[in-house]
């Protein structure tokens, strides 16, 4: 028997190194999407969430945010996030707070890693969107 599974890919860096340029490449080259666009609709009727912007970024402070995306839209197979990697000093909304928000909703969580600076060439963040997309494109597990 095939045990559907729900993907979540976070794409961890930096600040500035290239994050959000890497998952709008992924949404305008791969899945032919707007950058503005937030969820897309599989061939088989899943659904996609992209988040492009850190929570950081966003303002946010705890993983509520996230948590009410996913309690109301807990269809979602698959979820794209980026976050900035764990430090020390982390004191607010930090990557294993995701990880454990993921986690409680049955996501099965891989992980993306850009490098740099944001000013790599071009190709450097095409293959890290395919990258993503290789990840969320598994649909069942024995």
């Amino acid at each position: 028997m095939n045990k559907e599974i729900k993907r979540a890919v976070i794409v961890i860096g930096e600040e500035a190194s290239g994050k959000t340029k890497t998952i709008n490449l992924l949404k305008e080259q791969i899945l032919e999407i707007n950058t503005n666009q937030q969820i897309y609709t599989t061939i088989d009727n899943d659904e996609l969430y992209i988040y492009s912007q850190t929570m950081q970024e966003k303002g946010d402070h705890d993983t509520s945010r996230l948590e009410n995306r996913l309690n109301v839209y807990y269809t979602y197979k698959y979820v794209i996030l980026p976050s900035r990697p764990l430090h020390d000093n982390d004191t607010d909304l930090c990557l294993m707070d995701i990880i454990k928000t993921l986690e409680k909703y049955e996501y099965n969580i891989s992980y993306v890693t850009i490098n740099g600076d944001g000013q790599r060439n071009y190709g450097y963040y095409v293959n890290k969107a395919e990258d993503i997309f290789d990840l969320i494109n598994i649909e069942t597990v024995n």
